[in-house]
């Protein structure tokens, strides 16, 4: 077998026999990666929307979710054709895109989902130093006075060493914590909305944005699609799960493993980031942006192609291995195409839904990209970013 850097170094049989993740896990893992971001920047995308705010956000979370649990049914009907790929299980991604369509457009995901996932810590970054800004600000009264561009550098220093751990397996405790952390911010939020209440006289000048209802709903689409996206990280999720049949179950409800070079390149990758975050106005912007750009293909285009294309050509290969061994129904092969046989008897509706959401996925990134970087270009003369005082 030809080895690469996208190849596991421990066999096939040693993943069986490995200890997976639970549903419960799996499912704290899942909210982990969504984070805050649909608790602080999503009511505010929902109101620009109007009354179209709410059908919106069901559309995007249920297409999302949909979406996610055909990757997973991928990577299930691939392991039944070529077990070979459970070695591939460090890029699944781009695992599927090469067993779908070949070696280039594996490479093109593997490009996108490393600049996605990229992107997507830039925002995290900028609301953790704004957040701990305004913290300092109130409890300290006023003492601590810190700015978020500092803080930018801070946080980027403080979470530089867990970035050199692996997958979700390497950092139970740390994504269990996420985890409750989330819950708990979630439960605060609510318990100020609906016990305290205060009046606050906030007279700081605002950015008028006079847009369009079609333009508020290009912008809310790319930070709806950035908020609610688990596509780069769903499929290691998966495969570590004792029960990988289980992970439409949980999108609905350590240092020993080190090398030097992991943790050059992602200590490097941080220092980029903080330089990134440190050069961009406004958080909402690079979100709309990378969401729209960077995770609507990831979330809405590739997952129904791949999916598509890969049911045809399992059940293919089983139609063709029926007719070479016609008598061999009583053997484990039988067992072990159980679900190339299910996936026959997709409905054609299925087919269509799959058409459906590539077609709307392809002409709502194109417009959203188009719209949000327009946006962020003429933000830029109004609200300088962070790079600019430190350079002036």
């Amino acid at each position: 077998m030809d080895l690469s850097e996208k190849t596991a170094l421990i066999s096939s049989e040693s993943i069986r026999k490995r200890t997976g993740l639970s549903v419960a896990y799996a499912t704290m893992c899942i909210v982990d990666v969504f984070g805050v971001f649909p608790l602080v920047a999503l009511p505010y995308a929902i109101i620009k929307c109007g009354f179209l705010g709410i059908p919106l956000i069901i559309l995007i979370c249920g297409l999302q979710i949909y979406t996610a649990i055909l990757l997973g049914r991928c990577w299930l009907l691939m392991e039944d054709v070529d077990p070979s790929i459970r070695s591939k299980r460090r890029y699944p991604y781009s695992a599927l895109a090469q067993a779908a369509y070949g070696k280039t457009v594996a490479a093109f995901i593997t490009f996108l989902v490393n600049i996605g996932i990229f992107s997507a810590s830039i925002p995290n970054l900028i609301v953790a130093s704004q957040n701990l800004q305004l913290l300092g600000e109130n409890v300290g009264g006023g003492s601590v006075k810190i700015s978020y561009c500092s803080w930018i550098i801070i946080v980027g220093v403080a979470i530089c060493p867990f970035l050199w751990l692996g997958s979700p397996k390497d950092i139970k405790h740390l994504s269990t914590l996420s985890g409750i952390i989330v819950l708990s911010v979630f439960g605060l939020i609510l318990f100020n909305m609906l016990i305290v209440t205060q009046e606050t006289s906030d007279k700081r000048p605002l950015f008028t944005e006079n847009f369009s209802l079609w333009e508020i709903l290009l912008s809310a689409y790319g930070m709806l699609t950035f908020q609610f996206d688990i596509h780069p990280t769903i499929l290691n999720i998966h495969l570590d799960m004792k029960n990988r049949k289980s992970i439409g179950k949980a999108l609905i409800g350590a240092y020993s493993d080190f090398t030097w070079k992991r943790c050059v390149v992602r200590t490097l990758l941080t220092i980029i980031t903080i330089i990134v975050s440190e050069s961009v106005p406004r958080f909402d912007l690079v979100m709309s942006f990378v969401g729209a750009a960077l995770t609507g293909p990831l979330a809405f285009i590739f997952p129904p192609l791949f999916y598509l294309r890969i049911a045809r050509k399992t059940c293919s290969q089983q139609s063709v291995l029926i007719m070479t061994h016609p008598f061999r129904n009583e053997s484990p092969l039988a067992e072990k195409n159980i679900t190339i046989n299910q996936e026959k008897d997709k409905s054609t509706c299925e087919i269509y839904f799959c058409v459906v959401i590539v077609i709307i996925g392809l002409l709502m990134t194109g417009l959203s990209t188009y719209h949000n970087f327009v946006t962020n270009i003429q933000y830029l003369t109004f609200s300088p970013p962070c790079i600019y005082n430190f350079t002036t």
